[in-house]
């Protein structure tokens, strides 16, 4: 499994950050390959091709990303201010899940899924 986390450093909760920073941290050393991506300065059509990416998981699992990571006008318009992890499977070009979201009404957070690792 290979995980892929973007932030914003100075526009996102620094207590939050450094709290999955750690999490991270912790899954990398149980062997699991952790990208991290710190992306202030990215272009809005870039940032907006990395929430792209997130869309798959969202279509097939039924999950609700476009109100999270922006507005529904603006879908996306936040990713990475809103901190974001996408979940690989076997070195698959697709991801496969995407933290945070929205499932049948509730946020299931990025430590939520991190606490889960073992």
């Amino acid at each position: 499994m290979r995980l892929e986390f973007y932030y914003y450093k100075n526009k996102s909760d620094q207590k939050k950050i450094n709290n999955i920073l750690s999490s991270l941290n912790r899954t990398k050393k149980l062997g699991y390959k952790v990208v991290i991506n710190e992306i202030s300065g990215i272009a809005d059509d870039k940032r907006f091709e990395l929430y792209q990416k997130a869309w798959t998981p969202s279509i097939f699992k039924k999950y609700k990303i476009r109100k999270v990571f922006g507005t529904h006008r603006n879908p996306g318009c936040q990713f990475g201010e809103v901190p974001a992890l996408l979940v690989y499977e076997n070195d698959n070009n697709y991801s496969s899940d995407v933290f945070p979201h929205d499932k049948h009404g509730k946020l299931e957070t990025i430590e939520e899924f991190l606490n889960t690792i073992k």
